[in-house]
Parts: structure tokens; C-alpha cells; sequence
């Protein structure tokens, strides 16, 4: 099914942004508005800590959080931040940590100063907040959980020493079943489009 087919049963969409690339992502971005519109009145008054690429489709899935009533910050991955999405970013209402050109000590501040703003949820990148959790970095009382985006933060975070002892979860979205079941469809549909 084309995202276009899915428009008389998905919630009416936000407004543009007047960020081309963002608007356009958000347009191919369905499942993320259906999502939403299921379970996004539970982001209202949450802390977000975000380490994920900041790009256009992370715009839209930052828009969505904020849009629902949480406060997000974001930091990106060296090398892969793109400035105009961190001002359309700003613009929309989220704090924004560093850029494009960050280097690794840069980034470790802004992985402390995520933390330091007490998340209830963390969306991780390779792993790096959530290890910092797990080595003893202090987190909010309302600390909720964490997920990682990627395989290679998923292996990585395995590989750390279990503690019983946390009173939180995390889980790794890439290679999961539900994630490849996802992935699978949206390839098909996307061969079938071309």
C-alpha cells in the first residue's frame, strides 16, 4: 500500500513546517501519524533525550514529540547533522545540542547535558546514553526507559554487565521482529512503487 492510499484512515497530518526536506519526510512518513494517533497523548509532559542522527526524518518523529506535549533534547552524531534541520529543530521548540562538526569531546558534553536535563525516555544511537546510564550516571526519578535504534548499539549494549538491579528497560528497535516485519513491508511496497 502507497502512503497515498493510507490517507482516509490516518489523522490529519501537522501543518508544514516551510522546511522542504522536513515536509516531505513527514509526507512519506504515514505509520509515524497513525502511531501517534494511537498512543501519543502518553509523550504529553515527558522528558525526551535523544541521540540519533539529527536529519529530516528525525524532524518529523521530534515534531510529532513535541506536538504531543513533550520537551526534547537532541543531540546528533558526529559528522551527520545537518544545520538546517537543527534550526527548523529550534524553530519548532526543541533544544538542540551542537552540530555537524562536533568533536568527540563536544559530544560527550552534550550527552551529559542530555542527562543532565533528566529524560523520562531516551532514544539512543549507538548506545551511548544509555551505557552512560548503566555505568552510574544519575537519571531522573521519573526515568521510564531507553531504546536503541541501531544493530550495532544493540550488540553493543548486550555486551555490557547485566544489573539486576535496574528498575528500567531498554530495547533495540533494529533487527527486532516487528522492526524487520516493518522493514520487509516497507520494501515491498516501496519496489512495487517504482
Amino acid at each position: 500500500m502507497r502512503s497515498s492510499d493510507l490517507s482516509s484512515v490516518l489523522p490529519s497530518a501537522l501543518p508544514p513546517t516551510g522546511h522542504p526536506a522536513i515536509d516531505w519526510a513527514a509526507r512519506h512518513m504515514p505509520l509515524l501519524d497513525a502511531s501517534f494517533a494511537d498512543v501519543g497523548h502518553l509523550f504529553d509532559g515527558l522528558r525526551l533525550g535523544v541521540s540519533i542522527h539529527v536529519e529530516p526524518k528525525t524532524a518529523v518523529l521530534c515534531r510529532r514529540l513535541l506536538a504531543a506535549g513533550a520537551r526534547v533534547t537532541i543531540t546528533g552524531n558526529i559528522g551527520t547533522t545537518v544545520p538546517d534541520t537543527v534550526e527548523a529543530l529550534r524553530d519548532l521548540g526543541a533544544t538542540v545540542l551542537g552540530g555537524r562538526d562536533d568533536t568527540p569531546a563536544q559530544r560527550s558534553r552534550h550527552l551529559e547535558q542530555i542527562l543532565a536535563a533528566e529524560p523520562d525516555l531516551i532514544l539512543d544511537n549507538g548506545g551511548d546514553l544509555i551505557t552512560r546510564l548503566t555505568q552510574g550516571a544519575p537519571r531522573s526519578p521519573r526515568f521510564l526507559g531507553a531504546t536503541e535504534e541501531t544493530t550495532t548499539g544493540g550488540l553493543r549494549l548486550r555486551q555490557l554487565p547485566h544489573r539486576r538491579t535496574s528498575r528500567w528497560s531498554s530495547s533495540t528497535t533494529a533487527g527486532s521482529s516487528c522492526w524487520s516485519r516493518t522493514s520487509s513491508a516497507w520494501a515491498r511496497a516501496s519496489c512495487r512503487a517504482s
